[in-house]
């Protein structure tokens, strides 16, 4: 991904539904884990214009990491929420948690390849750091952008922007 050689086939999707696709196939992991994923991805105000060109497998890669990490990172609460808005002429899919958080120091570089945020490590939670970096190429690579909201001791939302479908 990151040398450019990968090849998206970015086709047009309803954000929303592949997302709750990607949730609605990730909700055994989840619960075998013992984990609950409260989605709120249906069709309310705007949906029905939540078009996105993506590549289907990409996005479904990048949603599952945030998934999986909320879960991994969130060793009390065990809910991760999962949310859709449009805003902007842009489609954002939040992936939220009551996990441990992200220090303000560390924000920026927990984006970086083989990155892992000090209190993660100080828990022994196994990781390569790599997911993140490859959520962020996929985001850029189909337009958009990940966003990140977090408070140690509090949780951390991750949202990935995707522009709008024209037309």
């Amino acid at each position: 991904m990151e040398s450019g050689r990968k090849q998206y086939r970015k086709e047009a999707h309803n954000a929303f539904q592949l997302a709750r696709e990607t949730v609605a196939d990730f909700t055994q992991q989840a619960e075998a884990n013992g984990f609950s994923l409260e989605a709120n991805l249906d069709y309310s105000e705007g949906a029905e214009v939540a078009n996105v060109h993506v590549d289907e497998e990409a996005f479904r890669r990048a949603l599952r990491n945030l998934l999986d990490n909320a879960m991994k990172y969130s060793p009390d609460c065990r809910t991760v929420w999962v949310d859709g808005s449009i805003e902007d002429h842009q489609v954002l899919i939040s992936v939220r948690d009551q996990g441990m958080g992200i220090s303000a120091e560390e924000e920026r570089a927990i984006f970086e390849k083989f990155v892992r945020g000090n209190a993660a490590k100080r828990a022994g939670i196994k990781g390569t750091g790599i997911g993140l970096a490859m959520v962020q190429q996929i985001a850029v690579a189909m337009g958009g952008e990940i966003r990140l909201r977090s408070e140690v001791g509090v949780g951390s939302t991750f949202t990935l922007v995707l522009p709008l479908a024209d037309g």
